[in-house]
């Protein structure tokens, strides 16, 4: 087999050894695993020896990254083969880099999407400038908040990434979770991935006792979660609970309710420009106006929304959206006369 990018490889003598390498330096673990996906790409199938004597590693070193790369491709579009025959095949890849073959720059537009997918920064760790052969990708910037150092969620997320990223093998997570209700249950959780909807943190995970996909706020966790007992095999995310849906997060039983919400002429180009989720509609009326249906399973969740734009996007049905809304306006409206009043002159 040929090598796609030999740049990528026989770099061992770049790191040292004993001290660890230098802090700006890129990490060997780093350049496996994306040399392993960009030649699977490239070739369809490896040889595992040859692997393991190019960067050195035993066969533990393999399985390590080879399941880190299978817990991607379940969220990223790919799935690798067991290994047999001393041979390891990529069986299918949905997502797939256009233009992987054409330029060089395609190889840092795979390494940004394996950067989102490990959750580090990938391109940083690998020294090289973080661009895409995209301008409009590098032109358009998107920000999301960052975890602090040592907060409660930090703690909590290393713990979740570890029990997933155990040398052992992915684990379940036992935590205590304070519902909506306020009370804490215990929950035992084969998590999936961490993120980030409307500033707040969740994992998304499989409830072994309720066998079911559910969505946990980060924050709404007592204590820190603990391994309980390693996963013969990962569950695949179902695809309503493995997409960029900004609206209609928050999962319900049975079907979605569509929700409509009428944005006035000021705001409704800004508004109807964006996909805030895959089902939306959007009706751009004669008077400027813009009319868009949204589907929830929780109401509340697309009048938080709409007010985000207030007083420039109304709710308008159903009817229990509507009551929705009526009842947050004033209770905001009593919140904030309250806080005015208390203020200093």
């Amino acid at each position: 087999m040929g090598r796609a990018y030999p740049w990528l490889v026989n770099t061992t003598t770049s790191f040292g050894s004993g001290n660890g390498r230098p802090k700006d330096d890129p990490s060997l673990a780093a350049f496996r695993k994306i040399a392993l996906l960009i030649d699977l790409i490239r070739e369809k199938s490896i040889d595992t020896r040859t692997y393991c004597a190019d960067y050195g590693v035993d066969k533990r070193s393999l399985q390590r990254d080879l399941r880190q790369l299978r817990t991607i491709g379940e969220a990223r579009g790919f799935t690798l083969s067991s290994v047999k025959d001393g041979r390891v095949t990529l069986t299918s890849f949905e997502r797939r880099p256009h233009s992987l073959d054409r330029e060089a720059s395609s190889v840092d537009r795979l390494i940004a999407q394996l950067g989102a997918a490990f959750g580090e920064p990938l391109a940083r760790e690998l020294g090289l400038p973080a661009r895409t052969a995209d301008s409009e990708a590098s032109f358009i910037r998107f920000t999301a908040p960052v975890i602090a150092a040592g907060s409660r969620v930090a703690g909590i997320t290393a713990a979740l990434r570890d029990a997933m990223q155990a040398e052992a093998g992915r684990a379940r997570v036992r935590f205590t979770y304070r519902g909506r209700d306020g009370v804490a249950h215990e929950r035992t959780v084969e998590p999936a991935h961490v993120l980030v909807r409307s500033g707040r943190w969740f994992l998304v995970g499989y409830d072994t006792a309720r066998r079911a996909w559910r969505t946990f706020a980060l924050d709404a966790i007592v204590g820190v979660p603990q391994r309980a007992g390693t996963l013969a095999t990962v569950r695949t995310v179902p695809a309503m609970y493995d997409n960029d849906d900004a609206v209609g997060f928050i999962k319900g039983e049975g079907a979605a309710t569509a929700v409509t919400v009428e944005v006035s002429a000021a705001l409704a180009a800004s508004v109807a420009s964006r996909v805030w989720q895959r089902r939306q509609q959007v009706e751009m009326l004669a008077d400027g106006r813009a009319r868009l249906t949204l589907y929830a399973w929780d109401l509340g969740e697309v009048v938080r929304w709409a007010f985000g734009f207030a007083p420039e996007a109304v709710v308008t049905a159903p009817r229990e959206a509507v009551a929705l809304a009526a009842d947050l306006a004033a209770k905001l409206g009593g919140t904030h006369a309250v806080a005015a009043n208390d203020t200093p002159q």
